[in-house]
C-alpha cells in the first residue's frame, strides 16, 4: 500500500581524524543548540535505499577563509575558528574496528603570521594550545586597525582620503595529534580585514579615550586641598 510506506533515514558520523575545524558559518548554527564534540561537519543523513536525504555538512580543506566583519564600533572585527577532538566511538564491547584506538589530545597552532600584518592588527588567540578528546577550543582571529598602525602605510594613505577598503593577510593553522592522526595537518587560513575611513577611525578613537578618561575620574570631581588656607 503505498500510503503505509515510509522513508527510513539513518544518521552516522564518519571521522576520518580526531581532529575537526568549523568555520564560523557552520559553528553559529551547531552552537545554536549545543557544543559540538564530535565531527559535526561529516555527519550524514541517508535513506534506506542508500541515497542522501540532505547535503552533510562542509568542513574546512586545507584552505579556509575568514572574513572578519567589523563589529558595532564599525573598526575592530572577529571571528572563531572552533577546533575540536572526536572521541573514537566503536569500542571493544562493540566489536567495531575502532576498539583499539585509544583518545590522544589534538595540538594546534597558528604559525606563520606576517610581522607587517600582526603590525597592522591582525591576531589569533590563542596561538597555540591542546585540545583533550571530546573537546573543543575556540581560536579568535582578529582585526583591530589604528591610526598609528596605518600611519605607515599605503593602506593609511588611502584611509585618509575616505575610501573604506579590505585587506588581508595568510598564515597556516597546524594541527598534530589525536587518534586517527589529522587528515589535513596544515590548513592555510587566509584573513580578512575591514578599514574604515580615517575619519572613522580618529572618530572611534577620540570616543574610547573620552570613555577611558570618564572612567578614570573619581565621581564628584576633583578635590580641592583639605581645609584650605587659614588667615
Amino acid at each position: 500500500n503505498d500510503r503505509d510506506r515510509q522513508t527510513l533515514c539513518l544518521r552516522a558520523h564518519a571521522c576520518a581524524a580526531a581532529a575537526w575545524t568549523l568555520e564560523p558559518s557552520a559553528l553559529a548554527a551547531q552552537l545554536a543548540t549545543s557544543t559540538p564534540t564530535a565531527a559535526p561537519h561529516q555527519s550524514l543523513v541517508l535513506r534506506a535505499d542508500g541515497t542522501a536525504a540532505q547535503p552533510a555538512l562542509a568542513g574546512l580543506g586545507p584552505r579556509a577563509e575568514l572574513r572578519l566583519e567589523p563589529g558595532q564600533s564599525g573598526i575592530a572585527g572577529e571571528a572563531e575558528l572552533l577546533i575540536g577532538n572526536a572521541v573514537p566511538r566503536g569500542g571493544a564491547d562493540a566489536g567495531g574496528p575502532m576498539a583499539e584506538v585509544k583518545p590522544a589530545p589534538v595540538e594546534f597552532s597558528v604559525t606563520g603570521l606576517p610581522p607587517e600584518a600582526a603590525a597592522l592588527g591582525f591576531s589569533a588567540t590563542p596561538a597555540s594550545g591542546k585540545v583533550e578528546p571530546g573537546k573543543s577550543v575556540p581560536i579568535t582571529f582578529a582585526f583591530r586597525p589604528s591610526t598609528a598602525s596605518l600611519s605607515s602605510s599605503n593602506l593609511g594613505i588611502i584611509s585618509a582620503f575616505g575610501v573604506s577598503q579590505w585587506t588581508q593577510t595568510t598564515c597556516t593553522l597546524v594541527l598534530k595529534g589525536g587518534s586517527p592522526p589529522p587528515e589535513h595537518p596544515e590548513i592555510t587560513v587566509v584573513v580578512h580585514g575591514f578599514i574604515p575611513t580615517g575619519k572613522a577611525l580618529a572618530d572611534a578613537e577620540a570616543e574610547t579615550v573620552a570613555e577611558v578618561g570618564a572612567m578614570a575620574t573619581p565621581r564628584g570631581g576633583a578635590k580641592g586641598a583639605k581645609g584650605g588656607k587659614k588667615k
